[in-house]
């Protein structure tokens, strides 16, 4: 049995587990020594017991996970594992000290230098927890044992072996009939003895970057605590999806949860079997199903080049019901967890969408502009064929003679005279029913044809001019309106907001005269109502500031009075009059309560004082005397007494310090009594003057610790 640590997918020890307890710490002195900072000087005590390993965490700091869970203490069974942080801990046992569940080539037929090779990690892309497994077959070819082949028969008579899967969109029938739990070792990917671990890849949601193990035959996820993975979601039930092992496979069935599960976007109804990659949906949480070959022989959902520089050789084929690469990153893609700008150079693009197609369609569109555009050379009219004489004569029609009717028109033929006669007069006729647009209209398109005649331009100045005037009027009567309707909304507003005022809604006062001064903004009386309302506020303000700052007093000489009147009571009369003084000639600021304290404690004062000095001199007077009489201890309380009255008493304060002068003369002098006998082996008298040295001195000085050890070593 071993114990192999692990350090970002690395092998850094490798530990044979005996019978005795060990442990793994940061210290030199561990059995398993490990630097590094997320690991305690004493951090895991192992145990060994049958073919598990027993642990215990020793450290009040760091995080120790067993498939993904905070633990405490457990056990450690075969290929199970720990993590501290980017430090995994797997316990793997020798094959000679478990029972296999498969067959086994015959010990001669492996080489010895694989079998003494130590198995090699593939480090997993969405976690740093793994599982180890230890390589313990031959070749890809091994035949079953008969137990096996019992066992595979069972499978196939085994109703639940058709449970459905989702079908595969570039799988076949046949393959996506025949569940991967019913597959042959010939079929398998795995070379030697199958020891694949199953991981659940959180990708999304609350446990995103978790891992959890599926590592027995039936697992539970919900959130109930009684649940194998526990997952805290409102959206998950108590009991809501159970993965469960048939042969190399796994099935996930739905507990008829309330929001129900998803396999590759796709709600399950049934017993659904799950292939590494495939993409699960629990509540709030995505996961994906990662299946791994710690042997490095197949990893299910790995690309083959990858499994071809970890492993050193080539990639074994991978099952034939195995999802497509390209289903798979279609998948992934759904769920967010493949960016992608990974397979932006695999994207077929249309051919209307390629840039060399859009660069040929401009420049035919440009070369056809071109052309249209270009200047042509027109055809020269073919001259008409001469007519003979008679024709000409048959054809021809009298002339009419040229005239002027108006002066300005006189370049114009005589029809176009007339045709602008008769626009003018209905020019004139529009003037006159005051459509003076359509008149200066009609004589500008007169004066196009003639520009000199001069009633077409007294016609257009006129009608100019009367339209500008009219336009004025117009805009000037709408402005009377608009100015009236503007007038009444204000004063509606006005009287709104005087009403308000006198209610005392201010805010909404303020709200009011905002949309008078939008309309006007040189409105006085609402610059006046807004004015009044700020100050009305100022002084609102410093009332509630004046009103805070006499609570505060209030509170602040309340307490002081209270710690005084507890000296008081207490007969600390000094720190009772230093205590009344600091509520003296406090500003009252208009407060009754805090006139009321400061009167108080003036009375407190002369109060105090009076009692002090009744306390005091009496005392004093007791001390003198015992200090007179040699009982220093009793001088010494009564001198304690009197600074409990007036804690600055000199006298008292020079008396205590007479008095333990002479204690510890006295005590010293008794020690060097006993100290004589003890010199001449008189123990018994030297016994006696220690323990009077004892209750002369006072307690903790060095003639009474020197004393005490003494009786301790010579008095019984």
């Amino acid at each position: 049995m071993k114990l192999l640590v692990y350090k970002s997918g690395k092998l850094i020890k490798s530990h044979d587990v005996s019978q005795g307890t060990f442990d793994l710490g940061r210290s030199e002195e561990s059995d398993i020594c490990i630097l590094a900072e997320n690991v305690s000087r004493k951090h895991i005590e192992f145990t060994p017991e049958g073919n598990g390993l027993n642990f215990v965490k020793k450290s009040r700091f760091g995080v120790l996970t067993q498939s993904g869970v905070a633990v405490e203490e457990g056990v450690l069974l075969n290929n199970e594992s720990l993590e501290i942080g980017d430090i995994s801990i797997v316990f793997s046992v020798a094959p000679e000290d478990f029972e296999m569940s498969y067959a086994q080539g015959p010990a001669e037929a492996q080489p010895a230098e694989e079998s003494q090779q130590e198995p090699v990690l593939p480090e997993p892309e969405d976690s740093d927890a793994f599982t180890i497994g230890f390589a313990t077959g031959g070749g890809g070819e091994q035949e079953k044992s008969g137990e096996e082949a019992s066992s595979v028969e069972q499978e196939e008579e085994d109703p639940d072996a058709t449970i459905a899967r989702a079908p595969d969109e570039n799988a076949s029938e046949e393959a996506q009939r025949q569940p991967q739990g019913m597959r042959t070792p010939e079929d398998a990917t795995v070379a030697g003895v199958p020891s694949l671990v199953y991981q659940l890849n959180a990708i999304s949601g609350p446990y995103r970057d978790k891992v959890f193990l599926l590592e027995h035959e039936n697992i539970i996820a919900g959130r109930g605590s009684s649940s194998d993975i526990v997952l805290v979601d409102d959206m998950v039930s108590r009991t809501h999806a159970r993965f469960t092992k048939k042969g190399f496979d796994y099935y996930l069935t739905d507990l008829k949860s309330a929001n129900g599960v998803r396999v590759n976007g796709k709600k399950i109804n049934q017993p659904t079997l799950l292939l590494s990659g495939d993409i699960i949906e629990i509540g709030s949480s995505t996961f994906r199903l990662v299946v791994i070959n710690p042997q490095v022989q197949s990893v299910q959902g790995v690309d083959a080049e990858i499994i071809e520089a970890v492993s050193g050789g080539p990639a074994v084929e991978k099952i034939e019901d195995e999802p497509s690469p390209a289903r798979i990153r279609k998948v992934e893609k759904s769920f967010g967890y493949v960016d992608d700008d990974e397979d932006e150079e695999k994207i077929k693009v249309p051919l209307m969408k390629k840039p060399a197609f859009k660069i040929a369609i401009s420049g035919v569109l440009v070369l056809c502009l071109l052309y249209l555009f270009s200047p042509e050379k027109k055809p020269k009219p073919k001259p008409a064929p001469p007519k003979s004489e008679s024709v000409a004569e048959e054809v021809a029609e009298p002339v009419e003679e040229a005239r002027c009717l108006e002066e300005g028109l006189c370049h114009l033929p005589i029809g176009v005279q007339r045709q602008l006669l008769a626009e003018y007069e209905v020019g004139v006729k529009l003037f006159k029913n005051f459509q003076y647009e359509l008149a200066e209209d009609r004589a500008h398109q007169i004066l196009l044809k003639a520009p000199d005649w001069k009633k077409a331009q007294e016609l257009y100045e006129l009608a100019k001019r009367a339209k500008e005037e009219l336009l004025l009027k117009k805009k000037k009567g709408e402005e009377d309106n608009l100015r009236k309707i503007l007038e009444q909304q204000i004063a509606e507003l006005l009287k709104k907001a005087r009403l308000l005022m006198k209610q005392k809604r201010y805010e909404e006062v303020k709200e009011i005269c905002a949309k008078i001064l939008e309309i006007d903004p040189n409105n006085e009386e609402a610059k006046a109502m807004l004015a009044l309302i700020a100050e009305i506020e100022a002084r609102r303000l410093r009332a509630e500031e004046l009103r805070r700052q006499i609570l505060f007093m209030i509170q602040k000489y309340e307490a002081l009075y209270a710690r005084g009147m507890k000296y008081f009571n207490n007969q600390e009369y000094r720190k009772a009059i230093e205590t009344f003084q600091k509520c003296v000639g406090v500003p009252s600021l208009g407060s009754e309560r805090i006139k009321q304290i400061s009167d108080d404690s003036r009375r407190m004062i002369v109060e105090a004082n009076d009692l002090m000095l009744a306390a005091v001199t009496p005392e004093l007077s007791i001390a003198e005397e015992m200090y007179s009489s040699e009982q220093y201890l009793q001088a010494i309380a009564a001198y304690k007494r009197v600074l409990k009255f007036d804690y600055k008493s000199t006298n008292a304060k020079q008396g205590i310090a007479k008095s333990k002068r002479e204690i510890e003369a006295n005590a010293k002098e008794i020690y060097a009594r006993a100290a004589i006998a003890e010199s001449v082996s008189d123990l018994k008298n030297a016994c006696l003057l220690y323990n009077s040295v004892i209750e002369t001195a006072l307690p903790g000085t060095r003639y009474y610790k020197e004393a005490m050890n003494k009786v301790r070593m010579y008095c019984k």
